[in-house]
């Protein structure tokens, strides 16, 4: 069993936990859409961020 925790930019954490199997593929499966998630997250949070600094320096 191991843990995956990922700290987003809003300090909130995401914390996945994903029991060892047999199945060894179907897990590496799972951690990979998780990675993609977290991913996805983390740049949706970057563009709205940068869209916001944009839009203030621009007054």
């Amino acid at each position: 069993m191991f843990s995956l925790t990922a700290t987003h930019l809003k300090s909130s954490s995401l914390s996945v936990q994903l029991e060892y199997s047999t199945n060894a593929k179907k897990n590496i499966a799972q951690l990979k859409n998780i990675l993609l998630i977290i991913i996805e997250n983390e740049l949706t949070t970057a563009i709205i961020v940068l869209i916001i600094t944009k839009n203030y320096f621009k007054k």
